[in-house]
């Protein structure tokens, strides 16, 4: 009981932090996110957090925007926010493009929620699994490093919309100052424009039609920041 009544203060201040900073700004917040899990696992922080997340989405109908991590737990993420009575046609599953299977993003895909092709760009980047060390010997040390072309999301791209996805498929880059440097011809050289300049093209050369090309770039986004 006293997790359930825990996680129902965190909703209530998720629902408290939206409207205040509403009054505050006029600014209107569209979304929940990143609510994130780990690689391979959900802890019961990231759990919470994720419950509270959809008990917020569903006093306000503004939809949710998770992170997966290398494209993992997301059919677990997904069973968590059904649990909590969560609209899944206003969830969008973050970095499903990270996963190399695209059976299993037709699985998720299956369930009724929106996923997202979002780290268009990053090919090159570092992680890490706990804090590094406050004080870290001087010298060489070894890291965990990950590639994914995004040749290979494009093809991938393009057969769910082959499959007739495109309605539920969202595009986007999260560019960060911390893995620009790791991708100089994409993000380091165009930036955002990288998406429109790259992205787009590439995706008009395996045969993804103008309309759905929109609809992932414009339609669907628009449809979740909607709140009726």
């Amino acid at each position: 009981m006293g997790a359930v009544r825990e996680r129902g203060r965190d909703a209530g201040a998720v629902r408290r932090r939206r409207h205040d900073r509403r009054r505050d700004t006029g600014i209107k917040v569209g979304i929940f996110g990143e609510q994130a899990t780990g690689l391979n696992e959900i802890t019961p922080h990231e759990e919470k957090c994720l419950r509270a997340a959809a008990r917020a989405h569903v006093a306000t109908g503004l939809a949710v925007n998770t992170h997966t991590t290398h494209g993992t737990m997301a059919l677990e993420q997904v069973e968590i926010l059904r649990e909590e009575k969560a609209d899944l046609s206003r969830v969008v599953i973050g970095h499903l493009d990270i996963n190399p299977d695209p059976d299993y993003l037709r699985a998720v895909l299956a369930t009724g929620v929106n996923i997202a092709f979002d780290t268009l760009g990053k090919q090159f980047w570092d992680f890490v699994l706990a804090p590094l060390p406050a004080d870290p010997p001087e010298g060489e040390f070894a890291k965990r490093a990950y590639h994914r072309p995004d040749r290979a999301r494009l093809d991938m791209l393009a057969g769910l919309v082959r499959d007739g996805y495109a309605d539920r498929i969202l595009l986007s880059m999260d560019l960060t100052g911390a893995e620009a440097y790791l991708n100089p011809g994409t993000h380091g050289r165009l930036g955002y424009s990288y998406l429109g300049r790259e992205i787009v093209p590439g995706l008009a050369r395996l045969g993804v039609p103008p309309e759905a090309i929109d609809q992932m770039l414009t339609a669907n986004p628009a449809r979740l920041l909607t709140v009726g």
